[in-house]
């Protein structure tokens, strides 16, 4: 199996010296293949071999001139069957020429024309050398030639469908390779999402608590060493996620990777007393029988309410309430917070836009307004009720 694969490869790298040695093999067979006599009407055996030898010489030029070759193939093959008697070893150079050109031809015309004209060519050397026109032999001709010209096309198609599957093999590689490109992009974004929550958040509480503590510094001292203590714990807890965002961007043998769970409804306790501790009063309240929901919409509604409260720290008077309405298949959520004249939020910031990039990813809504004093944030995160 191996032989044959590197002579093949060898074939295919060096396809005029397999052509010399196709025309060879075939030259080599038809000497050693009896010849029917020539009559003496029509001449001495040196004249058929004085033919057939530019016959099988024109095979080692077949892949550079098809048509060429298939016309001194064609033509000598039928002047040497005219000379004896309808039959020839030459015919098997003539099978090969037809293959040629049908396999080489631009289109079905050109293969069914070589087809003809091949079959008339031979059928009528054969009816000089058989003497008869309506012989078997004669008419046998179409037949052969027909079937050389079908091999040589079945090949060239077969070769266009491999070539065609490796085009397309190629194609859906590269669409893959996009596609993956594409999926970095959108999961950089998310953590770009991510990263800003975050660091908004605890940045929110670190700005209120330095405040508190460069204000109480003198006078409360102990009250002044607390506001310090949430600063600390707050800029922790930012590193921390920070360092967990951020372990998915390292490469693949790097040994640290990410393993806590995204956050979800669970954690709002803890994100909602880390507000408190901060000096911002949220007031919390739900309606509906809450209902199991995928963890990407726990991860949206968390982030939302993350970033609402955010806002209300910073552009607030210090309350907020938080609403949380459980529909059949959808999370209501409804934050609002007194704005002092002239602190809204800007509705066109990059904590707003993210909030509905978020609720839009989930195929949910956020919508902001201001109802009259306050700020208000509402959203609606629908999702699959597990059945």
């Amino acid at each position: 199996m191996k032989l044959k694969e590197e002579l093949v490869e060898q074939a295919r790298c060096h396809p005029l010296g397999a052509d010399a040695v196709l025309a060879a093999v075939l030259f080599a067979i038809a000497m050693i293949v009896p010849h029917n006599r020539v009559t003496p009407s029509t001449g001495p055996d040196w004249i058929v071999y004085a033919i057939e030898v530019p016959v099988f010489l024109a095979l080692v030029f077949r892949r550079r001139q098809p048509i060429l070759v298939f016309g001194v193939v064609v033509v000598g093959s039928a002047v040497v069957i005219s000379l004896q008697e309808g039959k020839s070893p030459v015919l098997s150079a003539a099978f090969v020429a037809i293959c040629t050109v049908a396999y080489y031809a631009a289109d079905r015309k050109t293969s069914v024309m070589a087809w003809l004209a091949s079959g008339l060519a031979l059928g009528a050397g054969s009816a000089i050398g058989l003497g008869s026109v309506v012989r078997f032999e004669n008419f046998s001709s179409f037949a052969w030639t027909g079937f050389a010209a079908a091999i040589g096309a079945a090949v060239r198609s077969r070769q266009e469908w491999f070539a065609e599957v490796e085009r397309r093999a190629i194609q859906a590689e590269e669409t893959r390779e996009e596609e993956a490109r594409r999926r970095v992009v959108a999961e950089r974004l998310r953590i770009a999402r991510e990263l800003h929550d975050v660091v908004a958040h605890h940045i929110a509480v670190v700005h209120v608590q330095a405040g508190v503590a460069d204000h109480l510094l003198e006078t409360k001292p102990a009250e002044a060493h607390e506001a310090i203590a949430h600063i600390r714990r707050a800029s922790g807890s930012v590193l921390d996620e920070l360092g967990g965002l951020l372990d998915v961007l390292r490469q693949p043998d790097e040994p640290i990777t990410p393993t806590a769970p995204a956050p979800g409804l669970g954690g709002l306790t803890s994100l909602i007393d880390s507000f408190s501790a901060s000096g911002l009063t949220v007031d919390v309240q739900a309606r509906g029988v809450p209902e199991p929901m995928p963890p990407a919409v726990e991860l949206v509604a968390y982030r939302l309410v993350q970033e609402g409260l955010t806002n209300a720290h910073k552009h607030g008077s210090g309350t907020a309430t938080l609403d949380f309405t459980y529909e059949p298949g959808a999370l209501g959520i409804d934050i609002a917070n007194p704005c002092p004249e002239g602190s809204s939020p800007n509705g066109a910031g990059h904590g707003l836009a993210g909030m509905h990039e978020r609720a839009k990813a989930v195929g949910g809504t956020v919508e902001t307004s201001i109802d009259g004093d306050a700020w208000r944030v509402a959203a609606r995160l629908p999702f699959e009720p597990a059945v």
